[in-house]
């Protein structure tokens, strides 16, 4: 570990690249590198002294934000098995 890594290492919150975050009522584990305005959203909470062990921070629904996590996280190969009923096909 360099001098650098030690700096860095102190500054930098635990929440990093993965957080729990209750969405519309439902636990998602959230990659905040991969969805930075979620990363805004933990840096404001924890910045604001609203982050608690052990409580994942709520924040309103996101419509479709199953799918959208689905996405950022395991790519878009699975895409065309959850694409929902009601989207019908522009022709």
């Amino acid at each position: 570990m360099t001098a650098t890594d030690v700096s860095t290492a102190k500054t930098e919150p635990k929440w990093q690249h993965w957080a729990m975050i209750d969405i519309g009522n439902s636990l998602y584990l959230v990659d905040v590198k991969k969805i930075p305005y979620f990363g805004a959203f933990m840096r404001f909470k924890s910045r604001a002294g609203q982050l608690q062990k052990g409580v994942a921070p709520t924040h309103s629904g996101v419509p479709d934000f199953l799918t959208i996590n689905l996405m950022m996280n395991e790519g878009l190969r699975h895409f065309p098995f959850i694409v929902r009923d009601d989207v019908t096909d522009p022709v």
